[in-house]
């Protein structure tokens, strides 16, 4: 039996607190089955990803498009720069890892949501040049 789209925000709300995320997770991707713009969904599982301290990237693109949603969302505007630090984090991680690839592609994508954000534009230029 399918949970109506209603009942799923305070449920998954609920979890979140409870720190369940792996059940919140699913009715959050319910959620953006059934509309992928779901800004609050999106918001909701980047906090689960950087509570989890997994899936940096994906916390970075979901914030990307709630973003673009809304740009002008405060509260989003804010909660990016602690997607921002993530992304960087995982960046330095992989590039300490030598997954060049991977250090680029977060650094390029944090820069999508800080553009100008002068750390994210050094670490990119800086690992382009180390691969050239």
């Amino acid at each position: 039996m399918a949970v109506p789209p209603a009942k799923l925000t305070p449920r998954r709300c609920i979890y979140i607190r409870r720190k369940q995320y792996d059940k919140a997770l699913a009715d959050i991707n319910v959620v953006l089955q059934r509309d992928p713009q779901d800004k609050s969904a999106l918001r909701r599982r980047a906090t689960i990803f950087l509570a989890t301290k997994q899936h940096y990237l994906q916390a970075g693109r979901d914030m990307l498009l709630a973003r673009r949603i809304d740009p002008m969302d405060e509260d989003l505007r804010k909660f990016a720069r602690s997607v921002v630090d993530a992304v960087r984090y995982y960046g330095d991680q992989a590039w300490k890892a030598h997954r060049d690839a991977d250090a680029i592609a977060a650094f390029r994508l944090g820069l999508k949501l800080a553009p100008n954000d002068k750390d994210l534009q050094k670490r990119l230029a800086f690992a382009r040049a180390a691969v050239a």
